[in-house]
């Protein structure tokens, strides 16, 4: 007999029944949603306490010990590499000429720079400079600021360890300088516990600012 809801409004017992229904079922699946949240929730806590959650990029030691060359200081390593790798010297010359103002190699004004570079190599053919350049090119530099351009004002230093003194040099560096030094130079070196080396010093804006002995 059909349930009298007042003037506009009754409900049949079949109705009624599949209202029930419907009311259960929508509690069971809440109830499941719940407790597999809870779940993962407890499982999530159970491995965050194994492995705690990473805030910081890891970055290696040698990767964050020396500054990112700008793209135009790459293409100038890139330009004397090419030299080096041919294995003469006076290929060296294409990157030299890249420059408006020419390197400083530490030769008199007007001198062949090519000829200068040959003439203080042991052999007077220049594979020891191309040697010292390499062995430079491969090892950690430094970068120093210069001047007011805020984008390009870093000029990048090789050796890193130019201006530390020799007796404070870790081993990777102590290995660097015995393959760009003569065991004679070397040990002048350590005597004064001072790099006299070769420094090669490129620009953030790809100027090749000079290759020369410190002093």
């Amino acid at each position: 007999m059909p349930i009298y809801r007042g003037p506009t409004e009754y409900i049949s017992p079949s109705s009624k029944r599949a209202l029930r229904l419907a009311l259960l079922a929508s509690f069971a699946l809440v109830h499941c949603i719940t407790a597999t949240r809870l779940g993962l929730s407890s499982e999530v806590m159970a491995q965050s306490k194994l492995k705690p959650a990473r805030t910081t990029p890891v970055v290696s030691p040698k990767a964050d010990s020396q500054p990112p060359l700008t793209p135009a200081a790459a293409d100038m390593r890139d330009a004397i590499l090419e030299a080096v790798h041919s294995g003469r010297i006076d290929d060296l010359r294409h990157a030299i000429e890249l420059n408006e103002l020419k390197p400083d190699f530490g030769a008199a004004p007007g001198a062949d720079p090519i000829q200068h570079l040959k003439a203080l190599s042991r052999d007077n053919s220049g594979t020891d400079i191309l040697a010292a350049l390499r062995a430079l090119l491969d090892s950690p530099r430094k970068s120093v600021p210069a001047g007011k351009d805020p984008e390009n004002n870093l000029i990048y230093n090789w050796p890193r360890f130019a201006d530390e003194p020799l007796s404070k040099l870790s081993t990777e560096d102590t290995a660097l300088l015995e393959r760009i030094e003569t065991p004679d130079t070397l040990q002048a070196m350590k005597a004064s516990d001072r790099y006299t080396g070769w420094q090669l010093r490129i620009g953030a804006d790809g100027i090749w600012h000079g290759f020369t002995r410190l002093r």
